[in-house]
């Protein structure tokens, strides 16, 4: 009885030991694997926000024909694939060149697998990461009117493209854009624990007002309000909080054009215009 016992602790222990070698594999970091055909013809690159800077990464290596990026973020992050060298994902003007739209997927520290055609690399389909599998419920509708609206900035610059015709593709990417909206908040609604939804209300800070930003906000879980996204979210509320109609003005110390210190509090009871302009205007 007593050998038994001390079996079942040498298991137990064993087990432990395993879970926690696996459990510090996970946090090595991130390998995507992106199996986009012909990657020999073109540049690939991997683009995300790191610690301090963007990081825009290029140096892949190839394992079984395909290119491999290897990394370590420090929180998920939306990054970005894409291809250089391709003329299809590039379209030319008189004023330089508009680039295709590249796919965006959340990189963890996982391994992630892209499968996917160097001409539309936004259609790729992601598999790795809970995020990931989240996204991919719209992404299918999402990347349809991506390409929709690429083909229309094509067509919209095509020199045979008439001005009625411009119209009607204007019309089109309008139509796209509300399809695109509604898709994401009902996404956000229905996935207040997400990643995801959080990063899709970062990207609308400046559409919605501070009533339906702070309902949209207080309704998403807590596990993601403190990455760069969520905290994105909170300053731009605190911002319109401070700066909304009835708030007392926010204090502003500087010089004139002689030099002279001018402190708003000190013109209080005064009309004052503030004319707020940019060097490039």
């Amino acid at each position: 009885m007593k050998r038994t016992t001390q079996r079942n602790l040498l298991l137990i222990g064993l087990v432990i030991l395993l879970a926690g070698c696996t459990s510090e594999k996970k946090n090595e970091g991130f390998t995507v694997k992106a199996k986009i055909n012909n990657p020999e013809n073109y540049t690939m690159y991997l683009a995300y926000q790191g610690d301090s800077s963007y990081v825009i990464d290029t140096s892949y290596t190839m394992e079984d024909g395909w290119p491999v990026f290897k990394g370590k973020v420090d929180e998920p992050v939306v990054a970005s694939l894409g291809v250089r060298g391709n003329p299809k994902n590039t379209v030319v003007t008189d004023q330089g060149f508009i680039p295709g739209p590249s796919l965006n997927f959340v990189l963890s520290n996982e391994n992630i697998e892209i499968e996917g055609n160097a001409d539309d690399t936004y259609m790729a389909r992601v598999i790795g990461g809970k995020a990931n599998e989240e996204w991919n419920t719209i992404k299918g509708e999402l990347n349809k009117i991506t390409g929709e609206n690429w083909q229309s900035t094509k067509k919209r610059f095509a020199a045979e493209t008439t001005a009625a015709e411009k119209e009607l593709l204007n019309k089109q990417q309008q139509e796209n854009s509300n399809r695109e909206k509604q898709l994401t908040n009902d996404f956000i609604k229905s996935h207040p624990n997400s990643f995801v939804s959080m990063y899709l209300l970062a990207g609308k800070v400046n559409e919605l007002d501070l009533a339906d930003l702070k309902t949209a906000y207080s309704q998403l879980g807590n596990e993601y309000k403190n990455t760069s996204y969520g905290k994105s979210i909170s300053d731009k509320i605190k911002n319109m909080e401070a700066t909304a109609i009835g708030q007392s003005a926010i204090p502003i110390n500087k010089k004139d054009l002689n030099g002279n210190p001018v402190n708003l509090e000190t013109l209080k009871g005064k009309y004052v215009l503030l004319d707020f302009w940019g060097s490039w205007c």
